[in-house]
């Protein structure tokens, strides 16, 4: 086997980490990791290790309690005891801790 994989190599990539964003085929971690396109549906195998973020999920950021809502427009956010909307980039989710799970 060489040092790093080339053109024609069959590989095996394991990324356990927490999804930062997943828009139109483009992956983000909160680790870092970037991917710009999954290829062709079924071309990547991905393995949910857990659930994400629900509806009605109660988290801590360090400052407030957050709960999970849909703004409205099937826009899934974090909203503040002051009614004040924060997106997913707009706070660092390794920093939200789950105070509750709602109940699915």
């Amino acid at each position: 086997m060489t040092a790093h994989p080339t053109a024609g190599s069959r590989v095996r990539i394991v990324i356990e980490d927490t999804v930062e964003s997943f828009d139109s085929g483009t992956l983000r971690t909160t680790g870092g990791v970037y991917i710009e396109s999954l290829g062709e549906p079924g071309g990547v195998t991905i393995q949910i290790l857990e659930p994400g973020w629900q509806l009605g999920d109660i988290v801590h950021d360090g400052r407030d309690q957050l709960v999970r809502i849909d703004k409205g427009d099937g826009v899934h956010v974090w909203q503040r005891p002051n009614g004040y909307v924060t997106y997913d980039d707009e706070t660092s989710l390794n920093s939200l801790r789950l105070v509750h799970r709602a109940e699915q």
